[in-house]
Parts: structure tokens; C-alpha cells; sequence
């Protein structure tokens, strides 16, 4: 069993096809994996907090809320305040918001895309010459106008919903809300509210991942041209446009008849 094994990996290592990452389709395609990585990273990993200061009866409280990916706002809720400051019995102290769905997509999309650059790559390294010439060089330029578009949708969805996450988490909107007793507890309503400048949220990550979700827009779009031309029908084009040119005659050259000398 196992000598049977190690020939058929010996085989596939020796006819493993490195000279792709020369290419530029392949070497853009190392471009998209790390790329991605850090697309779904920068979303998926991100984590915030918010602290507000109560003066209620005298005395200094703090209530802090954390949120992240996938920003269900709404579920991210204030530590518990003190009965003594609340305006009303019932209700919590809650973000308001739902940005899963624009945050879930961008994230869906940049794991794809980083599924597939792996089995891209290992297909186009080990096994591209046993396929139908051409074949995988269609689905790969298919694919890559997919992702262009998915990318623009995603990105585009994501960047509104980072403008909507800065504006549900920002500190003095947070106080406004609070304020509001029909909508929560009212704490900010009787009592003085303030927030903590060394806790307030940090958006810079968020911002890059906008940041990467465009620049896969850009590298996946740049390489759909590469991949057009592994294509069938870039190589026939090209072979036509070579056979027009050599069956194109170049005109004669007049030739200008020399005057005879006269005889002496």
C-alpha cells in the first residue's frame, strides 16, 4: 500500500508546476491570498468598548458596553446600572442598531475568495496539466469578474455600515439615546451623564478593512485581464489578428526609371 502510495507523490511533487508564481496570474494570486486574510480579519476580529459616567445621588457610577463583529448593536448592552438611577423600573440600557448583514457579507466574500486562492493555487501547480487546455483558465476568469462584483457590493455595503457604526457608537449620541425614557432606562434623563475619554471606541480598524475590501476590488480586477488571456478566446483572437497580419502584402515600391544618358 505504501509503495504504491509514494510514486503517486513523487509524481505529483516532480510535475508540480512552480514556474506560476513567475506569472502574473499566479503571483497576483499570492497578492489576493494575504490580501483576503486581512480583508475578513479586520472585520471579523474587531472589538470595542463605551463607557459612560453617571452622577446619581451624590455618587460616581460606571456602565460600560462592548461590541464587535458581527455589530448586533441591539445586543450589546450596558453593565447594570443602579435601581436608584434608573427613571424606570423596566427596560435596559442598550446600543441601538444591526449591522450584521452588511459586516456577515463583507466577511463571507473575503473567506471565499481566500478559499479559493488556495485551491486556485494548488490546482494551477499540481494539477492544471492534466485538465482540458483552457478549461480552468474560463473558470478561473469567470470567477475572477465574480468576485469583482461581489467585492464592489460588499465594500461599498460595508463602508455605509462602518459610517453607521461610528454614528450608534459615538459617546454623545450614546448620552442623547440614554436621555430618551421611552426608549431605555432614562439614566441620562435625571442624572448627569458624561463619557470616559479613555474609553470611548477606536474605529481605525474598521476603517482599514474598508480599506482592504476596495484593494481586493482593485487586485481582483487586475488580474481578471490576466486570466482573459490564458483563455481560449484570447488565443484565438491573437491567432487571428497574427494570420490577418501575414496575409497584409506590403505595397510595391515604385521604382524610378533613370533617365538614359544621351550618346556622344
Amino acid at each position: 500500500m505504501a509503495s504504491s502510495y509514494m510514486p503517486s507523490v513523487h509524481g505529483l511533487t516532480s510535475s508540480a508546476n512552480t514556474r506560476i508564481f513567475k506569472e502574473p496570474r499566479g503571483f497576483i494570486k499570492c497578492l489576493e491570498f494575504f490580501i483576503a486574510i486581512f480583508t475578513f480579519a479586520t472585520c471579523g476580529g474587531y472589538s470595542s468598548s463605551l463607557g459612560i459616567k453617571i452622577k446619581c445621588v451624590e455618587t460616581n457610577y460606571t456602565i460600560n458596553a462592548t461590541f464587535g463583529y458581527p455589530f448586533r448593536l441591539k445586543d450589546s448592552c450596558f453593565s447594570e446600572v443602579p435601581p436608584e438611577c434608573k427613571s424606570s423600573v423596566t427596560g435596559e440600557s442598550c446600543l441601538v442598531g444591526n449591522l450584521s448583514s452588511s459586516s456577515e457579507f463583507f466577511v463571507t466574500i473575503a473567506v471565499f475568495a481566500f478559499l479559493y486562492t488556495i485551491a486556485a493555487l494548488i490546482i494551477y501547480i499540481f494539477f492544471e496539466r492534466q485538465i482540458k487546455e483552457g478549461l480552468f483558465a474560463i473558470i478561473d476568469f469567470i470567477v475572477h469578474a465574480g468576485f469583482c462584483v461581489m467585492f464592489l457590493i460588499a465594500s461599498s455595503a460595508w463602508a455605509h455600515g462602518v459610517g453607521q457604526v461610528k454614528s450608534e457608537t459615538d459617546p454623545q449620541n450614546v448620552i442623547n439615546y440614554l436621555g430618551q425614557a421611552e426608549k431605555a432606562v432614562g439614566i441620562c434623563k435625571t442624572n448627569v451623564c458624561s463619557y470616559l475619554t479613555d474609553d470611548t471606541p477606536s474605529y481605525g480598524t474598521l476603517n482599514i478593512s474598508v480599506v482592504f475590501g476596495f484593494l481586493c476590488l482593485f487586485v481582483w480586477g487586475g488580474n481578471v485581464w490576466f486570466c482573459y488571456k490564458e483563455t481560449p478566446w484570447f488565443k484565438v483572437r491573437q491567432k487571428a489578428a497574427q494570420y490577418d497580419a501575414s496575409q497584409q502584402v506590403p505595397p510595391a515600391q515604385a521604382v524610378t526609371p533613370t533617365s538614359e544618358l544621351p550618346v556622344p
